[in-house]
C-alpha cells in the first residue's frame, strides 16, 4: 500500500472541497455552484482623475465561487478631460494580470462629451481573482472624473 498523497492547496472559500482528480492524479479544488448567491464587491470608491495619465489599480478579490459579474459604473465629469478607460482584469495566481477584452470590455472608455454617467455591463467570471485597472486622459484641476465602479457577483 502506497503512502497518501498530501492534499493540494487549502480551499480558501466555504463553497470549495478537495476533490481527487483521476486525469490529475491529483487533488483539485473544487466549488459548488447550486448555491444561488449575490455579493457586492466595490473595486473603485470615488476617485479623483485630476491630472493626464493618472492611473488607478483597484484592490483584487477572489471570485471563483461565482459565475458571473455586473459591472455597476457611476461616472461624474466636470468640463472636458478626454477620456477614461476601465479595463476588467483576471488572474489565476494574483502575480500576473490579463486584460478580459470580449464584447465592450475590448475598449471600455468613456469620454467627456458622453457626460456623468450611471452603467452596467455583464461579463463571466474567468478566473480564481479579478481587479480592475482604469487609465485616464487629459484631466488637471479643472477637467476631471470622478469614479465608482462596484461589481454584484453572481453564482
Amino acid at each position: 500500500m502506497g503512502k497518501a498523497k498530501p492534499l493540494g492547496e487549502y480551499p480558501k472559500l466555504l463553497e470549495a472541497a478537495q476533490i481527487w482528480d483521476d486525469k490529475e492524479n491529483d487533488y483539485l479544488v473544487g466549488y459548488r455552484r447550486d448555491y444561488s448567491r449575490q455579493k457586492t464587491i466595490s473595486f473603485v470608491d470615488k476617485v479623483l482623475f485630476n491630472s493626464a495619465g493618472l492611473t488607478y489599480t483597484s484592490p483584487e478579490y477572489e471570485v471563483p465561487a461565482y459565475t458571473k459579474f455586473l459591472l455597476l459604473i457611476n461616472l461624474a465629469v466636470t468640463l472636458a478631460p478626454t477620456d477614461i478607460v476601465i479595463q476588467v482584469q483576471f488572474s489565476d495566481d494574483r502575480a500576473t494580470w490579463y486584460q478580459y477584452v470580449q464584447g465592450p470590455f475590448g475598449d471600455l472608455r468613456y469620454e467627456d462629451a458622453a457626460g456623468a454617467k450611471k452603467e452596467c455591463l455583464d461579463g463571466p467570471i474567468c478566473a480564481k481573482y479579478m481587479r480592475l485597472y482604469l487609465v485616464s486622459a487629459g484631466c488637471d484641476a479643472a477637467n476631471y472624473f470622478l469614479m465608482t465602479v462596484k461589481a454584484v457577483l453572481n453564482g
